[in-house]
């Protein structure tokens, strides 16, 4: 079961290095700010702190890249206290996930290493990835579920509802979305641009 309060933890964990030894900037502010998001998200947290390790994993085990696994290192470096197996680097005083930039071009082979993106994409590849990596790890998912973890966690279920005006028939399509995008030129709050984004509408001509 998900566990949606904090139960492993009691205080802020550290911050992630954004610079080589030398002080020069790795390029890699995007990652680390969407990774200390992720680090605070209680129940993915706690999921990846109970069930997830790289001596679980099979894709690890077989020497492929797992999200899944560098995500839970990278936060396991952010929160020291976390009971694990995996190795951290417990004498520094600032987390890492320099582990995402040299597998950037694995997420999306439109990044590149080094170079500065956009936060926003990196998280949804991000999110994309992480679901591809739970399919084969059958040891680390509940199979009766419908969704992963991360799906349940993380994305969204959007559901559209057609309705024929002469028939009245119904067709309901059910999506899964890692990032639901909305304007936010058009309107000045969120709940506006929500309220635009779930408008019912009326269908006519190619629209139908």
């Amino acid at each position: 079961d998900l566990q949606l309060k904090w139960t492993l933890f009691k205080n802020v964990g550290v911050g992630l290095e954004n610079t080589n030894d030398k002080g020069e900037c790795k390029n890699i502010c995007y990652i680390n700010a969407i990774i200390q998001c992720l680090a605070y998200v209680a129940p993915l947290v706690q999921w990846l702190s109970m069930n997830f390790g790289t001596s679980h994993c099979e894709l690890s085990i077989e020497d492929q890249f797992c999200s899944v696994c560098m995500l839970h290192s990278a936060i396991c470096s952010i929160h020291r206290n976390i009971e694990t197996n995996s190795t951290v680097l417990c004498d520094r005083s600032c987390g890492s996930a320099e582990s995402f930039a040299q597998k950037i071009e694995q997420l999306s082979p439109s990044f590149t290493i080094g170079r500065q993106e956009d936060p926003s994409e990196f998280l949804q590849f991000l999110l994309d990835h992480l679901v591809t990596c739970l399919t084969p790890n059958k040891s680390m998912i509940n199979v009766n579920l419908s969704k992963t973890p991360i799906e349940y966690i993380l994305g969204l279920e959007i559901q559209s509802i057609s309705t024929c005006k002469v028939c009245l028939r119904k067709s309901i399509v059910k999506n899964w979305e890692s990032v639901l995008s909305l304007s936010i030129i058009s309107h000045a709050t969120i709940v506006e641009s929500l309220e635009a984004f779930f408008f019912k509408e009326e269908l006519h001509g190619e629209n139908l």
